[in-house]
């Protein structure tokens, strides 16, 4: 079995790891600067935390691949970061190991419409994953959609 790293990409990135044992993991990390850093720190701690979860050894990278933004602020930290998942990744930028995958592709595999709102994708992967009620009060928008965009991978991967 294939491990696969699956990330909503942002100043509070969600992140879902399916290990080569079919364990599932996610979480959310938050790479904004204090008050006192430079606005560039985000881009070091997104890096270190690539490194820490040793991402060249990960078999397939996904992300969530977004095409219009908020704000001109948010398009520049998504492409700062989708620059940095490339390069730490390491490998040619081939489909098999590092992917983009469009946001109502992953919400439609989710909640069966590509434009359903933050809270469906969120109770969707809550039964998708049969998460308890207790993990569920803490599941942010952010994780939620990387646990979405990792169940569309598991769903449409070759058997």
């Amino acid at each position: 079995m294939n491990s696969i790293l699956c990330l909503d990409l942002g100043t509070r990135m969600g992140w879902a790891i399916r290990g080569a044992d079919g364990r599932i993991l996610s979480g959310q990390e938050n790479f904004a600067p204090t008050r006192h850093d430079s606005s560039g720190v985000r881009y070091c701690l997104f890096s270190n935390w690539l490194r820490a979860k040793s991402i060249q050894a990960i078999d397939r990278v996904f992300f969530e691949a977004v095409v219009a933004h908020k704000g001109v602020a948010a398009a520049q930290i998504y492409g700062g970061f989708a620059s940095i998942l490339m390069v730490e990744r390491g490998q040619p930028c081939s489909q098999a190991h590092y992917q983009g995958i469009a946001v109502g592709t992953i919400k439609k595999a989710a909640t069966g419409k590509g434009n359903s709102s933050k809270e469906e994708v969120r109770d969707a992967v809550i039964r998708l994953f049969n998460i308890s009620r207790r993990k569920a009060l803490a599941l942010t928008f952010d994780e939620a959609d990387a646990l979405a965009l990792l169940h569309y991978v598991i769903t449409t991967e070759p058997k």
